[in-house]
C-alpha cells in the first residue's frame, strides 16, 4: 500500500489577545521525517505568564519525543513509563530556558498529538481543546475535553501528575483518514455542545484539505477563521489537519 499525507496547521491569535497586546499562547507544529508524519498542538494556559514560550517548546520537544520513540510507543501494552519520560523531558526543556526567578508553573500547556506510520497511528491528549477523526464521511470526536472541578480548568503538562492525565490511544489505518486538532477555541467554533456533532466547518475544511493545495488551504482556513469564528470565541484559535489518503 502507499499512503499519501497532506497537511495544514492554522493559528490565530485571539480577538481578545489582539485588543490587550498579548501574544498568541497557541502553537502548532508539524515534523515529515522519511514516513512518519507528527502533528503537535499547544494551548498556553492563559494565567502564566510565559505560556506562549511554554506552548512553543512543548509542541517542539513532543514531536522530536514521538520521532524518536514512534515503534516503541506503538507496540508497547502499557504506556505508563513513555507517558513519564514525555513529561520529563518537558520538563527538562523548560528548566534550560527558565530564568532562576520564574515558576515552571509560568511555561504551562495544554498538549494534543497524532502521529501515524504507515497503517499504524498514535493519538495523545493532555488537557482541553479536542482530536476529531473523520472515517468516510463522518466525524467524530476521537478524544474529548478533560476540564478540572470546573468548565474553565484544565490539566497542563506541568500540573501535578501530569503523565496520569495524558491520555495515549493506538490505532490501525485501514482505509482514508482524517485527523484534526483543535485548542479550546477552535473547539467551540466547530463543535456543536447541544448536538454533540461537529459542524459543517471542520466538515469542509477537511474535505479542503484532502483535495486542494496545501498552501491555498492553509490561507483559506485561516481567512475564514479571522471571518466567522472571531464572533464565537475571544480566545486564540488553533486548528491542524492532518490527511491520510490510501493508494
Amino acid at each position: 500500500m502507499n499512503y499519501s499525507y497532506k497537511a495544514n496547521y492554522n493559528t490565530v491569535k485571539g480577538s481578545l489577545h489582539i485588543k490587550n497586546g498579548l501574544p498568541c499562547q497557541d502553537k502548532t507544529y508539524y515534523l515529515r521525517n522519511k514516513g512518519l508524519n507528527i502533528m503537535v498542538l499547544a494551548d498556553g494556559a492563559g494565567s502564566a505568564k510565559f505560556s506562549d514560550k511554554g506552548a512553543k517548546e512543548a509542541v517542539k520537544t513532543t514531536a522530536n519525543f514521538l520521532n524518536e520513540n514512534f515503534e516503541e510507543i506503538y507496540k508497547a501494552r502499557n504506556n505508563k513509563k513513555h507517558k513519564v519520560y514525555l513529561v520529563e523531558s518537558l520538563y527538562k526543556k523548560i528548566l534550560s530556558i527558565k530564568l532562576k526567578n520564574h515558576s515552571i508553573k509560568d511555561y504551562a500547556s495544554t498538549l494534543l498529538f497524532v502521529a501515524t506510520y504507515k497503517d499504524k497511528y498514535l493519538v495523545g491528549h493532555l488537557g482541553d481543546g479536542a482530536i476529531a477523526i473523520k472515517r468516510q464521511k463522518k466525524v467524530s470526536l476521537l478524544s474529548k475535553p478533560e476540564n478540572g472541578e470546573t468548565e474553565n480548568e484544565t490539566f497542563f503538562y506541568t500540573s501535578k501528575n501530569a503523565s496520569d492525565k495524558l491520555r495515549i490511544k493506538k490505532g490501525k489505518i485501514k482505509k482514508n483518514l482524517s485527523f484534526a486538532l483543535m485548542s479550546d477555541g477552535a473547539y467551540d467554533c466547530v463543535f456543536d455542545k447541544k448536538s454533540k456533532k461537529f459542524t459543517n466547518a471542520l466538515y469542509r475544511f477537511l474535505d479542503w484539505t484532502k483535495s486542494e493545495n496545501e498552501n491555498d488551504v492553509t490561507k483559506a482556513i485561516q481567512k475564514n477563521i479571522v471571518k466567522h469564528f472571531y464572533e464565537k470565541t475571544l480566545d486564540d484559535i488553533s486548528l491542524a489537519i492532518l490527511d491520510i489518503s490510501i493508494d
